[in-house]
């Protein structure tokens, strides 16, 4: 029945429907079906609505729902590390750090095994995010360093960039105006690559 439910709403609606309610109804529909990769799809897209909207606790409660249909999804895996960074995004959004910090590292690790270099240097550099605000500075710098390192020489620029720019931030703010320059400048010299 959930199957014929969300068939005949997706053919009302489309696949991607403009209202939050249908991308709603059709994930909890798809959730409850063999397809779960559609299902976490409408729910995660419900979640992204809801955060452009800055409807926080409603992105969280769609992201988490998602996951939950994805969890007995074997083939799965790239669309629940989607999820689970945005998840991860948004829980460090609203602060609650150690909750977003367990999920870039179960995506960390997924990508690393992936070796997915870029993946896993952004999150090297979001959990390098969450270590500064929190005032530990060599944590920080340490998933920085370790972020470029998983990039390696021939890696992807823009990310690169960003974890150079994150060097320069934390140069700049232990006094080293000089430093801080120098990594700016590599990080320009990589966006125009």
């Amino acid at each position: 029945l959930h199957e014929r439910a969300g068939r005949a709403l997706e053919r009302e609606v489309g696949a991607a429907p403009p209202r939050l309610s249908d991308l709603e109804a059709l994930g909890h529909h798809w959730s409850f079906t063999s397809d779960k990769a559609r299902g976490g799809r409408f729910l995660a897209m419900a979640g992204d609505r809801a955060r452009a909207v800055y409807a926080n606790d409603d992105a969280l409660r769609h992201y988490q729902r998602a996951l939950a249909a994805l969890a007995s999804c074997a083939a799965c895996d790239d669309q629940t590390w989607t999820v689970r960074e945005r998840l991860g995004d948004l829980l460090a959004l609203t602060g609650r750090r150690a909750e977003a910090l367990a999920h870039y590292d179960a995506v960390r690790r997924g990508l690393e095994q992936a070796a997915a270099g870029a993946g896993a240097a952004r999150l090297h550099r979001k959990t390098g995010a969450l270590h500064w605000e929190a005032g530990e500075r060599e944590r920080a710098r340490a998933c920085f360093d370790t972020g470029l390192a998983r990039l390696g020489d021939d890696g992807d620029p823009v990310e690169r960039a960003q974890l150079y720019q994150e060097l320069g931030r934390l140069a700049f703010r232990a006094g080293d105006n000089a430093g801080a320059v120098a990594w700016a400048e590599r990080a320009l010299a990589e966006s125009l690559k």
